[in-house]
């Protein structure tokens, strides 16, 4: 049923859905099993509250998300899929913001090399095409 709710548990093992869930109560307890549920995604940082701020990818770039996702409060407390579920809406609108920015950053920067730098490797990727 969890999975239903959340399609990217159909890409865990069955162990590792049971471990997620049997640990609902620390959401830092899935951050093991995020690259398994997100290619890009390898580890999150939780601030205080458990706050999630930022994404890292597996190669180590760390990309701020536009709005922290919040696990512990209202409807997220105690239900992993529907947190992750907005960690993955949060993603997808973060990842959007940036492209669209750094395209209008690209049309005005005079230096490719600072534009390259200044930006996500995945927008870089798509925008210089």
């Amino acid at each position: 049923m969890k999975r239903s709710h959340f399609a990217r548990f159909f890409f865990l093992s069955d162990e590792s859905l049971l471990e997620i869930l049997a640990k609902t109560k620390d959401p830092t307890r899935v951050q093991p099993h995020l690259g398994k549920c997100f290619e890009a995604i390898d580890k999150v940082i939780f601030e205080t509250g458990n706050i999630i701020t930022y994404m890292i990818s597996p190669e180590g770039e760390k990309v701020k998300l536009y709005q922290p996702v919040k696990p512990d409060e209202g409807d997220f407390k105690g239900n992993v899929e529907k947190w992750m579920f907005d960690l993955e809406l949060k993603m997808k609108r973060t990842m959007r913001e940036l492209s669209f920015n750094s395209l209008k950053n690209y049309e005005t920067e005079t230096d490719y090399k600072k534009w390259i730098q200044n930006w996500p490797a995945m927008n870089i990727i798509c925008n210089d095409q």
